[in-house]
């Protein structure tokens, strides 16, 4: 209703019949209203905080993640043609392709002949990491680069052998046959 204080203000109306007259009682909601309001506003700025804490701990988690998948693949220089890639975590699609173009330019940068990667510090694959494992290790060949694989488990050895392509690599169960070979 429009009254004297308010141009539009909040009523209950209710209507009572009393000898064939109606009685209108309109009792005005206001101050519960603004109550309301009040209450309703504190809430939204609440959540409106609440969101942008959850968001910026989100992007902390994703860059944190991050760093570990790039951790998870370190290059390392072994001797003057040969370098060793530890792999450790999950082998899967975002693991190698977050560290499949620093691997490739090490390799080349470095002058390497051989590139060793080790399994033993990885736990589950998946059939899209290994795809794209398998698609790393031509690169590493068509760049004139021998892989070798080393530390293959046997939960490992199921997920390469079902691989669509399975790598054309020498494959050695231990890092110490792989340096006897090396070397």
């Amino acid at each position: 209703m429009k009254t004297k204080e308010s141009p539009y203000a909040l009523f209950d109306l209710s209507v009572n019949w009393n000898e064939g007259r109606g009685h209108i009682i309109c009792i005005e909601k206001d101050h519960r209203l603004i109550e309301l309001e009040s209450i309703v506003e504190n809430h939204r700025k609440r959540l409106a905080d609440t969101n942008l804490e959850l968001l910026e701990k989100k992007e902390l988690v994703e860059k944190t993640l991050f760093e570990i998948k790039s951790l998870s693949c370190p290059f390392i220089k072994l001797t003057k043609n040969t370098a060793l890639v530890p792999l450790f975590g999950n082998l899967d699609n975002q693991m190698v392709s977050q560290n499949e173009k620093r691997v490739l330019e090490k390799s080349q940068d470095g002058g390497y002949h051989e590139i060793l990667f080790d399994f033993n510090g990885v736990g589950n694959l998946t059939n899209e990491g290994v795809e794209a494992f398998v698609a790393l290790v031509k690169e590493l060949q068509l760049m004139g680069l021998q892989p070798c694989i080393i530390g293959v488990k046997p939960n490992h050895a199921f997920y390469l052998n079902n691989s669509k392509t399975v790598p054309d690599v020498p494959f050695l169960n231990t890092l110490s046959k792989a340096f006897n070979k090396s070397f």
